[in-house]
């Protein structure tokens, strides 16, 4: 196992976007641990050096012992200052299309329903992006800078959707 944690860092570090490291001892790690998808600003421990990044960049998320945690979007404007983006590696390439899956699978989840929480941000691997649809209305909610990024993505796949 050492040797794969060892492959994921170097992969978080190849990717040359920025690192966010976690700071040791914190009383949140177990639910880290267990996959809660907000990381907070005073549980980074370079947090400074990520001030130059701008909000809805992609960073590596690693654990106090370098242990890759997984990749995130920053939003350094926010006490949530990491959203994790479930399922992804350290290094992991974000493209549309992954994302276009995500949406697809989150509308496909819903069926035909006419009223409901079509996307639900974080449950559906989309951080920050709440979409709820009465009939051939939607209403698109983004909750961080980097979410609001995906306007364009998430009103075509919605069109795609409902055919509007």
């Amino acid at each position: 196992a050492v040797g794969g944690r060892r492959r994921d860092v170097d992969a978080a570090v190849a990717s040359g976007r920025p690192v966010a490291r976690l700071k040791p001892e914190l009383p949140r790690q177990l639910t880290l641990d267990m996959g809660h998808p907000w990381v907070y600003s005073d549980e980074v421990a370079n947090i400074t050096e990520l001030t130059k990044s701008a909000a809805g960049t992609v960073v590596d998320v690693l654990g106090p012992d370098e242990r890759p945690l997984g990749v995130g979007v920053l939003n350094r404007q926010a006490s949530i200052v990491v959203r994790l983006l479930p399922g992804l590696e350290c290094g992991a390439e974000i493209k549309p299309e992954l994302l276009r899956e995500r949406l697809r699978a989150a509308f496909a989840r819903r069926g035909g329903a006419e009223q409901c929480r079509a996307v639900n941000g974080e449950q559906d691997g989309i951080p920050g992006v709440a979409v709820d649809r009465f009939g051939s209305a939607v209403v698109a909610i983004f909750e961080s800078v980097g979410s609001s990024r995906l306007q364009l993505l998430v009103q075509e796949e919605l069109t795609r959707w409902i055919g509007k």
